[in-house]
């Protein structure tokens, strides 16, 4: 019953917002990216302290 009221509420705010979300969208991703990159490293130095460990 109230689907399309929201619908209808949130179509306006969407377009004059679009731009605004779409920078926030880009920055988020680029946050993602920086985090991936730094647990790839986390990572590659966990298996390098795990072989460290081993050899000694």
């Amino acid at each position: 019953m109230d689907g399309p009221k929201s619908r209808d509420l949130h179509s306006p705010t969407s377009q004059t917002t679009s731009s605004s979300y779409t920078k926030e969208i880009s920055e988020f991703q680029s946050a993602l990216h920086t985090v991936d990159a730094l647990l790839d490293m986390v990572e590659c130095l966990r298996v390098y302290l795990a072989k460290l460990r081993t050899h000694y």
